[in-house]
């Protein structure tokens, strides 16, 4: 349950129980930020087109591709193939 303190209009954590990656299952929630990470290279990827200038067209590829490189991370740990994720 989540509650604002008495009067002070500030969000009280108190009563908002503490999950943990390891009480929720951390492939829930890689599937989920590998879904948001998806959406967001859309995004830059699409984002491309519309800049005129090339260092920013650059920037915005760029941040795609690291993304990429991090939902690989993520795909990487799920499958439990790479020697550091065992």
């Amino acid at each position: 349950m989540v509650s604002t303190a008495a009067g002070t209009g500030t969000l009280d954590t108190r009563e908002v129980p503490a999950m943990s990656i390891a009480t929720t299952g951390a492939l829930h929630h890689t599937h989920h930020v590998k879904a948001k990470i998806n959406e967001l290279v859309e995004h830059l990827r699409a984002d491309v087109v519309k800049i005129e200038d090339p260092k920013g067209q650059a920037l915005f590829e760029t941040s795609a591709e690291v993304l990429l490189g991090l939902r690989k991370a993520l795909e990487d740990y799920e499958s439990g193939t790479e020697p550091g994720w065992k």
